[in-house]
């Protein structure tokens, strides 16, 4: 059941991303007054239909994300960097950044901060082994999945005045107004289905606005100390099944391109001048097996990916086609 925020100010940063336009449409269905943090030369196509309070400004900007917490009972943190050329700025923006965010909340009375961090803030799962759950031992594998751990960190760290703190940990994503995916299915349409390997490793993906849904839902999480849930399906895809379900959700059959992947291993593409940030997000497309457990978000949240996977990739492509990006 989407809560009644009517009238409650929802301050929200990193909106004008992919996932950021499902969130904010997400808080607005719920009646929410949004704020949201803008910088000077940010596209707000996406989200000007909700009429939200804009605040310009970065997460650097200490008055700016003063003023978007000012008056806000709910804060939800997405802003961040998801490809960079080293470990220092990944961490200026993960970890610095979620820090001043929290400070802000806190200071302004904030009663709920939802950060979005990341599965790959705690790394994937050796063969074998039974389905992370929040409270294992963290082992990321990236210098994105580690600035994820720390921003988490940080929110333990300096958001102590703040009631309810979540952190929501989605797998990949795709959806309406993604570009990460959008490549893919652009060769898909030439008849080309990219593979990395034998197509055997696993990873749990899911549609952007079923992540949207779960931050409503981390509203109900309990109150106290820092609560993590991971956000995704129950069962992962492997990249021959997730090639395989874009044909069909394309009405297209493609031929299978193996790229193999000693020759993408993180270590060899870091030594091709330029392809520092490409290679380090290669230490997660590598990993063999990324397993989570949902469970404790169905349990306490009432929250479950809602979306099949063939549905989700046929609205995406749909979206696509509508809005002239294919």
């Amino acid at each position: 059941m989407t809560p009644d925020l009517a009238g409650v100010r929802v301050a929200l940063t990193g909106a004008t991303g992919f996932l950021g336009g499902h969130l904010a449409a997400a808080f607005a269905r719920a009646g929410a007054s949004l704020a949201v943090l803008a910088r000077p030369a940010s596209d707000l196509s996406r989200i000007e239909g909700l009429r939200p309070n804009i605040v310009r400004g970065s997460l650097a900007d200490e008055a700016a994300l003063a003023a978007l917490a000012r008056g806000a009972r709910i804060f939800v943190h997405n802003a961040g960097v998801v490809q960079a050329p080293d470990f220092e700025t990944y961490l200026r923006v993960n970890r610095d950044g979620t820090a001043a965010a929290a400070r802000a909340a806190g200071a302004a009375g904030v009663e709920t901060f939802i950060y979005i961090s990341s599965q790959a803030a705690t790394g994937p799962v050796a063969e074998g082994a039974p389905a992370r759950r929040e409270d294992d031992p963290p082992d990321p594998r990236s210098w994105y999945g580690k600035s994820k751990r720390e921003g988490e960190l940080a929110i333990i760290a300096d958001g102590g005045a703040i009631t309810r703190r979540v952190f929501l940990r989605p797998g990949a994503l795709y959806g309406p107004a993604d570009r990460a995916f959008l490549a893919y299915f652009k060769l898909v349409r030439l008849r080309l289905k990219p593979q990395l390997g034998d197509g055997l490793r696993r990873f749990q993906i899911l549609y952007g606005p079923d992540v949207a849904d779960a931050a409503l839902c981390a509203l109900r999480a309990p109150a106290g100390e820092p609560r993590a849930y991971y956000i995704v399906p129950p069962e992962p895809e492997t990249y021959r099944s997730f090639g395989a379900a874009i044909e069909r959700a394309m009405g297209r059959r493609a031929l299978t391109v193996r790229a193999p992947a000693f020759l993408l291993h993180p270590d060899r593409l870091a030594r091709i001048p330029g392809l520092a940030a490409v290679a380090d997000r290669f230490h997660d497309f590598h990993a063999l097996r990324w397993h989570s457990d949902p469970s404790r978000a169905r349990e306490e949240l009432g929250w479950t990916a809602s979306t099949p996977l063939e549905s989700g990739l046929k609205l995406t492509w749909d979206w696509y086609r509508a809005n002239r990006w294919a």
